[in-house]
Order: structure tokens, then sequence, then C-alpha cells
């Protein structure tokens, strides 16, 4: 039966330093016939293959003596690393620990080797504890991080990135992040969907993607050599980033995954002189990128009419298709209908289809009366407002603990509530801000005229931008909900 050894080093450890071929030189030293390694954490519960093939070795008992640097390369996380010295135990498989004394033939070795786990875990949670409170500071003091594609960071705040770049070799033309940043929105501003715009610009300036790092040594993934270079869901992200809009982000954590862009921390204007798109331009990207999750991509087929992937069935919720049919014979005039897709493969009751010339006479009924309303309540001076529950709780949360009197605890907690709070007013200026942009489009919709001269193209963009869903039942338009 043969000894072997087990590796791990965390990404960042591995970029940093050559800990991974330390390790493994000094297990191959201590005996080891063959070393497994990994780099991944040992914190976050990720799949380590390499780990896996060392148990599927213990448990088969192939091996007699599995060598380690230290126990928290096993995990750091108590529940994990129990479980795996258990097996070693029952498989009757030593574990032999190079920098730490480990003994679990004993009973006095099994709880020092229980206080070593322990002792990880609570290295780890100070860790991240440490870098929470990093963060929260960062946020508290308005401090700049991670400057996206075509910004620098000056002295804690961002500004756009003027510094020459690149040339052009046709026109000898030098440019800027900046510069290039700009023509990354107005790709997709032109093209609308992420795939055409990326298009524009990798052929503009020549950006190519190699499987393989140069050496012959296959990469475990696609690069761009000496190039700046975005993935369609990269670039998605990149015109999400409320740093393009003039604000400063962080991105938050909650249970080791990033949330989605509007549930980032946002300082509004940071850096309103070193905007690369306006609040209107954003709302169109908004818009469009929701409207091509629906109809899978902007241009298809599924969406060529106006309210495609906008109409919803009200019995199984479910997206209604699109389908046609001669007015009359041997013309080849059509009357066109939405019917719930499910009702073709009979998932749904549904079979009743609707003409859209009726959904869209109530659409534009539906928006005329919102448009009327809130120019009454303007008029009247009303300030409209959206209620936000999660505001109010968070509100009432907090004059209930300010009622507690003074404590280190509660005060921690206070402090924690007013954050969410600022994030979340934060996040209302910028809904605020959106919705003002539709409201310019609303206001349209008050002239009966407006909307008769409109092409079907300018159909498609006004109906995304202002609509939401469009709900029918029976035939009939159920219920419109509209984006302002």
């Amino acid at each position: 039966m043969k000894i072997i050894a087990y590796a791990r080093v965390s990404s960042r450890e591995q970029s940093n330093t050559n800990a991974l071929q330390q390790q493994v030189e000094r297990l191959k030293s201590a005996g080891a016939q063959e070393v497994f390694s990994d780099v991944e954490s040992g914190y976050k519960g990720r799949r380590r293959e390499s780990l896996e093939k060392v148990m599927d070795l213990v448990r088969s008992r192939q091996v007699e003596t599995v060598i380690i640097t230290r126990v928290d390369r096993l995990s750091r996380k108590s529940k994990e690393a129990f479980s795996l010295i258990e097996e070693f135990i029952q498989n009757g498989v030593v574990l032999r620990c190079m920098d730490e004394p480990l003994d679990l033939s004993s009973a006095a070795g099994k709880m020092a080797a229980g206080m070593m786990v322990i002792f990880s875990q609570h290295h780890s949670d100070q860790k991240s504890e440490a870098v929470k409170h990093g963060w929260e500071h960062l946020r508290r003091q308005g401090i700049a991080v991670n400057p996206p594609f075509g910004y620098i960071k000056v002295n804690d705040r961002l500004e756009l990135d003027n510094r020459e770049f690149l040339c052009l070799i046709a026109t000898k033309e030098v440019r800027t992040r900046a510069a290039i940043a700009r023509e990354c929105v107005d790709a997709y501003l032109h093209a609308k969907t992420m795939r055409l715009g990326l298009r524009v610009i990798n052929e503009k300036y020549g950006v190519q993607t190699y499987a393989h790092d140069g050496s012959g040594r296959r990469a475990g993934g696609r690069v761009a050599r000496d190039m700046f270079r975005f993935s369609v869901p990269g670039y998605a992200a990149w015109l999400q980033n409320p740093v393009l809009r003039g604000h400063t982000a962080y991105l938050r954590k909650q249970n080791g995954k990033k949330q989605k862009p509007s549930d980032w921390v946002v300082m509004p204007d940071t850096h309103p002189g070193h905007r690369l798109m306006t609040d209107e331009e954003y709302g169109f990207i908004e818009n469009t990128l929701e409207h091509n999750r629906q109809t899978r991509g902007y241009g298809s087929v599924k969406q060529r009419y106006p309210f495609s992937g906008l109409v919803f069935c009200g019995e199984c919720r479910c997206t209604c298709y699109s389908c046609s049919s001669l007015k009359h014979r041997n013309t080849t005039e059509r009357n066109y209908y939405y019917q719930c897709k499910n009702w073709r493969s009979r998932g749904c009751t549904q079979s009743r289809v609707i003409n859209m010339d009726y959904i869209e006479s109530d659409v534009i009924a539906a928006l005329k009366k919102r448009a009327e309303t809130l120019a009454d309540m303007a008029a009247a001076g009303v300030e409209i407002k959206p209620v936000s529950p999660e505001l109010t709780k968070l509100h009432q949360q907090l004059a209930a603990l300010e009622g507690l009197g003074d404590n280190p605890a509660i005060a921690t907690a206070i402090e924690q509530i007013r954050s969410q709070i600022r994030a979340k007013e934060s996040s209302q200026l910028q809904d605020m801000a959106y919705r003002s942009e539709r409201w310019k489009y609303l206001e349209c919709f008050r002239d009966p005229a407006f909307y008769s001269s409109l092409s079907e193209e300018d159909k498609i963009t006004f109906y995304r931008y202002l609509v939401d869903k469009v709900i029918v039942l029976n035939g009939e338009v159920q219920e419109i909900r509209l984006k302002v």
C-alpha cells in the first residue's frame, strides 16, 4: 500500500507566491509517492476534485498513509474537517501532519486534532470579519475601489482614464481607455444586443482570444493577449456598473454569492464630471437588457411584433406566442393574435387567442390614463415618491433600537441598520431617476396623434420602455402592468 499526500492553496495564495510548489516539494521529501493538489478555498465549501480522489482511495483502503502540511489544508470549516478525520479513523488510514502534532490513534490525539480544526475555523472567521469591517470603513469614508474599464483611481476618487492606451494602425489614431469605454457604450446603444455590440468593438480593435497561453500548454480558459476584452456576461455587468453613471459603488456579498447590481451599495453623484453615460442612456440599456432576456435577443423572430415577450397567460403565467391567420380567402392580409404557449402542448387550459390590435388599444388607453394622472398630480404639487416597505421596516427597527439606551452591541446594530437605510435610499434615488426618464416618454401618450404615427420599430422601443407585462385571460386583457 502506498503513501500519498494532499496539498491545497487558495487562489490568492497561489497568485502571490509559489506556495503550492513549496508544499508539493515538502510532501515528496516526507516520503509521499504521489501528491494530489487543489487551488481552491478551504472555507467556502466548493468542490475539490483532488481531495475527492484522495478520499476515494481512503474509503477503498488503497493507501496506508496520507500526508498533509497542516490540518487546515483539508478544510477550514470545522464540520467538514471533523467528517474527513472521522473517515480516516474508520478506514484505518494514518493521517500524518508535518507542521502539527497529530495522532488519531489515541483519545488525547483526537482531542488535539479537534482543537486544531476549531482554531483553524476561528482564524478564518476572524479574517472574514476583518475584511467585512474593512469594506464598511471604505464605504463610510467614500473611498473608491476596483475602478471598472475606462476609469482610474486618483486620490481615492474615480476619474475617467484619459491616459494613452493604444494606437490604431490604420489611422495612427491614439485612443484612451475612456474613449474606448464610451465606444463600448455607443456600440450597445446602436446594436441593442451584447453580441452585436461586442462584434463592433472586437472587429475595430482586433481583439482576439486564444485557447492557450502561448507555451503550447492549454490554459483553463480563453484569454486575450495584451488587450482589453469583454465576455458577453462581463460586458453586461460593466454596462450596469453604477460607476459609469457617476456613482461610487460597492458590490456586497451575502452567503458567499454576489448580489444583483440593483442591490449594490451606491454613493450617488461622487464624480458627476466623469460620467460615461447619462441616466437616460442607462434606462434604455436596462430596458433592452430585460427585454432581451425575455425574447432571446433584440431583433430576433421572438420579438418581431410590438408586444412579443410582454404578453403573459393569466392562467399559468407563461409567455404567450404570436400566431396569425388569413383575414379572407385568396388574400395575403392576415390577422395576428397571441396564444398561451402551454396550450400547444396542452399544459394549460387557456386555448383562446387575443387579437394584437385589442392588446394595443388597451395598452395605449392605460398609458394615456397614467400620463394624465401623473400630470394632474404634478399640477397639484403632489410629490410622486414610491413607498418602500423594506425602508419603512428598517426605520421602525432603528427607532426601536434607539430607545434601548447606550450599549456597545446596540450601537453596532444601530450603525448597521443606518448603513442599510442609506443603501436603500440611494437605490430609491436611482429608481426615481429612471422613472423620471420614463415619464418623459409617457408624456408623449397624452397626444392622441402621437402613437398613431409610430413605426413598428419605434413601438417596440416605447412599449419595452414603459410596459412591464400584459396579462390576458379568456381572450381579454386582464391586467396591464406599467413601469411608470
